[in-house]
């Protein structure tokens, strides 16, 4: 992924991700993941006990949608279900986000300039073509039994000085409910982006630049129809 254009706080930054000093990847390195699309096609959610928010598309890549029958399953075991904020995203559908975040950033900091609007904006969601784009990516929560969403410290696509995976400012308790989450995640195959607790990632180029893979296994995938996979 070392390339001789890349800047020196870029390859510093990386360097400490590798030693395991710093946890988020530069979004440069991101970007330079190579594709090799996989062809594996996308698949509708089972019939799994999976709670999943309305307006979500809900589908993903085959091994996506398999893994995460696998983690309902486990959490079962210890009394919990999963809640799916977002699965695939339409390219529209991140255009929109991306614009509304940008306004809420403007507004929040008139202060900052063009450069670090943008730079807060591509920490907060990723651009046309990120890992939701490929069916490879998925925003989820814990919720009990009965469906009542479990403590997390934040709320889905709430940024604050919380919403980091492994924030110093949440409670022993949402800690401990974050760990739950991540623990099941990881053991399944997923990569999680440590800035949001909520995101995480098989396939893509996060997935391929936090597990140091040679290439990302998804790329983009286009519906027309939300009942028909391609």
């Amino acid at each position: 992924m070392i390339a001789a254009d890349m800047t020196l706080r870029v390859l510093y930054n990386y360097i400490l991700v590798l030693l395991g000093i710093r946890r988020l990847m530069p979004r440069d390195i991101v970007n330079r993941v190579v594709i090799r699309e996989c062809g594996e096609p996308m698949v509708g959610l089972p019939e799994e006990d999976i709670i999943v928010a309305p307006d979500v598309v809900p589908y993903g890549r085959a091994q996506v949608i398999e893994k995460l029958a696998v983690v309902s399953r486990k959490l079962e075991t210890l009394g919990l279900r999963l809640q799916i904020f977002e699965l695939y995203r339409p390219a529209e559908k991140q255009a929109g986000r991306r614009k509304d975040c940008r306004a809420w950033i403007v507004a929040k900091h008139p202060e900052y300039s063009d450069q670090q609007v943008e730079s807060t904006l591509n920490k907060m969601i990723s651009g046309i073509g990120g890992g939701h784009q490929s069916g490879g990516a998925v925003d989820l929560t814990l919720c009990d039994r009965e469906g009542r969403p479990i403590d997390m410290g934040t709320g889905y696509m709430e940024h604050n000085d919380s919403t980091a995976t492994y924030s110093k400012h949440i409670t022993s308790e949402q800690r401990k409910n974050r760990k739950i989450l991540l623990t099941v995640m990881e053991e399944t195959g997923f990569v999680n982006y440590p800035a949001e607790w909520w995101h995480f990632a098989y396939g893509d180029r996060m997935w391929a630049s936090y597990k140091h893979k040679r290439h990302a296994i998804y790329g983009n995938v286009t519906f027309t129809n939300p009942h028909q996979a391609y």
